[in-house]
């Protein structure tokens, strides 16, 4: 079966049709930030601005190293986020576009009564340059607690400024 190359509507993604499965190829080296909403076992949650190359391609669902955005031992899981319009991330919406979908209950909509549904824009959960926040939960905990790691952080924050 032949190769074909698709451009999607972002230029940095490209998605590839190959033997019937459809691959998806995201170009490193784009510079990004994103905020990573950290919240752990107690309910408490804490932000954080980090370079978003190393997030590039993850899903929602997914596991990351701590270490990759300044945790050293801590392991998160994606549990959700948004693109630069406000968009939310839905779980079961895959690939790197966004889509509207009706929806009755779930992420991104809460009806007012009994039986309401409506057409919902929502991106995908894949985290691509246009996903601007990151909602992670601890899945494993480091030795330092995260107040301390984050503490760190808004000090140094404040001495730049």
């Amino acid at each position: 079966m032949q190769n074909l190359h698709y451009r999607l509507v972002n230029p940095n993604v490209w998605g590839s049709l190959l033997n019937g499965c459809f691959i998806l190829t995201i170009k490193k080296g784009i510079e990004m930030e994103v905020k990573i909403v950290v919240n752990d076992k107690d309910g408490k949650s804490y932000q954080k601005v980090v370079d978003g190359d190393a997030l590039l391609g993850k899903s929602v669902g997914n596991t990351i190293d701590g270490k990759e955005i300044g945790l050293p031992g801590y392991e998160l899981i994606v549990r959700g986020g948004s693109d630069k319009d406000g968009f939310p991330m839905r779980h079961d919406l895959a690939g790197v576009k966004r889509k509207k979908l009706m929806v009755g209950k779930g992420i991104g909509f809460k009806p007012k009564r009994k039986g309401l549904k409506k057409r919902k824009t929502f991106c995908s959960r894949t985290i691509t340059d246009d996903t601007v926040q990151v909602n992670c939960m601890v899945s494993k905990a480091g030795s330092k607690q995260l107040a301390e790691l984050f503490k760190k952080v808004k000090n140094e924050q404040s001495e730049t400024a």
